[in-house]
């Protein structure tokens, strides 16, 4: 028999629920210690699958953001490149996978297909939406910082 582990996101209380089983209405059971009373929890869930892959740090469950590497450019005879990339973690019902959905703007990546490398979970999608958001100007704020500092001179001051 197989055996599935299982979080939910409770939406009421911010909180991740671990341990616990799945209804048929897909909502959390859990066994109470003290006297071994099964309930199952009411509210609104987001239920998780945990993939089963493994990243540097830990599990990777269905809805968390992973930082990984990813080619970024292919040319035949030459060594394959990689950048840093943030993605989601999802379950492709065509496909019948957990597969990463990647946010780039490289042109010609939409749809790509690749094995991803070096994979660290960064948090859940879910209780950490911000750890989506990308900011644009981050790069050039960091350039411009660059340029605005003083260089130091031939004796080691900056100036």
């Amino acid at each position: 028999m197989l055996r599935y582990d299982v979080r939910f996101w409770d939406k009421a209380n911010k909180q991740m629920i671990y341990g616990a089983g799945i209804s048929p209405a897909q909502l959390p059971i859990i066994q109470h210690e003290e006297d071994g009373r099964i309930e199952e929890l009411q509210g609104e869930f987001v239920p998780m699958i945990c993939t089963g892959q493994k990243a540097k740090n830990g599990a990777i469950w269905e809805a968390d953001v992973i930082e990984c590497d990813v080619p970024a450019f292919i040319v035949e005879g030459m060594p394959v490149s990689y950048i840093k990339a943030r993605g989601v973690m999802q379950f492709n019902q065509r496909k019948g996978c957990f597969t990463v959905n990647i946010f780039t703007k490289q042109q010609g990546m939409e749809g790509a297909e690749f094995t991803v490398s070096n994979s660290i979970v960064v948090g859940c999608a879910v209780s950490n939406p911000e750890l989506l958001s990308v900011n644009t100007n981050q790069n050039e704020q960091e350039s411009t910082k660059q340029s605005e500092s003083p260089t130091p001179n031939e004796n080691g001051r900056k100036e």
